[in-house]
């Protein structure tokens, strides 16, 4: 009993969920950084997971285990992780994967473009390579057709790699990749590249290379559809991608598989010229081709499922004649129209 008989009051104890809600919504910042430490490329294995097992135990002890009373330090240590994540320079030197030594380096003069270490390697069945590399010259205004190539990667139609084939009015041809830059050995794993593991690479190339590459190297699954015709549109997309490789090529960025990857930023510069409504289906892009189907894209008349079987390219691809470019178009396209 306190003074004049009245009962005394006793203090409440400090509510603690707001600090416990405020640490787990810093659990997934935290947690991204642990993941980001432990696949840096300038830290051994050895020490880099030590690292990201110490960053996330120190963390864990800061925000959970002091009943919130260190959250503000917890705070700080994912801010000053985060702040590194962003100073973290893109790896420029290599040794890198066979076709992806190098950037190419692209110029304007007009609606003419010239790109210098343009691939040009040739792939046989068994892994043997021939290397090569050219300077190449295109006519934007002369691009004639437009195909999207869509690799499927499960048979669950989740995911897929996506490319662009161009042909030209005087007979040349583009393909263009967007891809992971990795090292001899380095997995391509989705996980890995939301954790800036893989720098952002256009691979600009002939497409017996490209195409080659995966028909016949590595067996893949190639569907290519042809794109309607739109001069305009197919020059601005085009020309919004080089210029996006050229600027790749001065300062380096990463590979992100749900905002930049292959589909999402081939996505982007089509929309220099169509805007295109937002879809998950081009992060989980194993059924991007139907997309752009639905969307009135494809100068294709028929079903998806039909579609999918009439321009499976595979086998044209592996049969086909790589020592005529025009020859090797017609097989590979499998229209007699083109050059």
């Amino acid at each position: 009993m306190g003074q004049g008989g009245e009962p005394e009051r006793k203090e409440k104890p400090p509510r603690r969920w707001p600090r416990r809600l405020a640490a787990a919504l810093l659990l997934p910042a935290a947690a991204w950084v642990a993941g980001w430490l432990s696949l840096r490329p300038w830290l051994p294995a050895w020490i880099a997971w030590p690292a990201a097992a110490a960053f996330a135990g120190a963390f864990g002890v800061l925000a959970f285990r002091s009943g919130g009373r260190r959250l503000p330090a917890a705070a700080g240590l994912v801010a000053a992780a985060l702040l590194g994540v962003l100073l973290e320079p893109v790896p420029a030197e290599g040794p890198w994967n066979p076709g992806q030594e190098r950037l190419p380096r692209v110029a304007f003069a007009g609606s003419r473009v010239r790109i210098g270490d343009f691939r040009d390697f040739r792939w046989g069945a068994k892994g043997e390579v021939a290397p090569g590399w050219r300077t190449a010259e295109f006519d934007l205004a002369a691009i004639d057709r437009c195909w999207l190539g869509v690799v499927p990667l499960d048979e669950g139609g989740f995911a897929a790699h996506t490319l662009l084939l161009f042909t030209f009015r005087d007979g040349g041809a583009l393909a263009l990749s967007v891809e992971g830059r990795r090292r001899p050995g380095q997995p391509y794993r989705p996980l890995h590249g939301m954790l800036r593991a893989y720098p952002l690479i256009y691979v600009l190339g002939d497409p017996r290379d490209v195409l080659g590459l995966r028909a016949r190297a590595w067996g893949d699954r190639i569907l290519l559809l042809p794109v309607k015709r739109d001069p305009r549109g197919m020059e601005a997309a085009l020309r919004a991608a080089l210029e996006r490789a050229a600027a790749i090529a001065e300062a380096g960025t990463f590979y992100n598989t749900l905002v930049d990857n292959c589909t999402t930023t081939l996505a982007r510069h089509a929309s220099a010229a169509t805007p295109l409504p937002f879809t998950t289906r081009t992060v989980l892009n194993g059924r991007v081709g139907e997309y752009a189907l639905e969307n009135g894209l494809l100068d294709v008349d028929l079903p998806w499922p039909e579609a999918e079987e009439r321009y499976r390219a595979e086998e044209r691809i592996r049969g086909a004649d790589e020592g005529d470019l025009g020859a090797w178009l017609r097989a590979a396209t499998g229209e007699p129209g083109n050059r």
